[in-house]
C-alpha cells in the first residue's frame, strides 16, 4: 500500500508562525484590548444584521413589557389612594354638614336667650291682638 493511500490519513501539519508581541506592536496592532473594541465596534455597527435585529426586538419588548407592568401596578396604587381619599373627603362632607347644622341650633337658641323672639307667641296671636 502507497503511503499516500494509507488507512490512516496524515494529521495536518500546523504552519508555525514566528509571531510576538513585540512584531505586533510594531506593526501598528494594539493586542487583545484592540481586537475586543474592534470586535465590539464591529458588532454594535452591524445592527442590521438579522440576529442583532432579533435580540434587539426582543430586548425592547420585554423592556416595554416591563414598564407596562411598573405603570399598571401604580395606577393600582393611584387607584387605592384615590378610593382612600374619596373615603376621607366624604367623611369631611359629613362633619362638615353637622358642623353646619350644630352652627345653626346653636345660633338659633342664642337668638332665643337674647329675646329677639317670643317661643309662647305665634303668629296667630299676633293677629289677634
Amino acid at each position: 500500500m502507497c503511503s499516500s493511500h494509507s488507512q490512516y490519513p496524515k494529521k495536518a501539519q500546523a504552519k508555525q508562525t514566528n509571531v510576538t508581541w513585540e512584531g505586533l506592536a510594531r506593526s501598528g496592532w494594539g493586542g487583545p484590548a484592540d481586537v475586543a473594541s474592534q470586535s465590539r465596534t464591529y458588532a454594535f455597527d452591524r445592527f442590521d444584521h438579522p440576529i442583532l435585529k432579533e435580540y434587539h426586538r426582543k430586548a425592547s419588548r420585554k423592556t416595554l413589557l416591563n414598564t407596562v407592568t411598573k405603570l399598571q401596578q401604580e395606577l393600582e396604587e393611584l387607584k387605592e389612594v384615590i378610593h382612600y381619599m374619596q373615603g376621607v373627603q366624604d367623611v369631611q362632607n359629613q362633619t362638615i354638614e353637622r358642623l353646619l347644622s350644630v352652627h345653626t341650633l346653636y345660633a338659633e337658641v342664642a337668638d332665643l336667650e337674647e329675646g329677639h323672639e317670643d317661643v309662647t307667641s305665634s303668629p296667630e296671636d299676633e293677629f289677634l291682638a
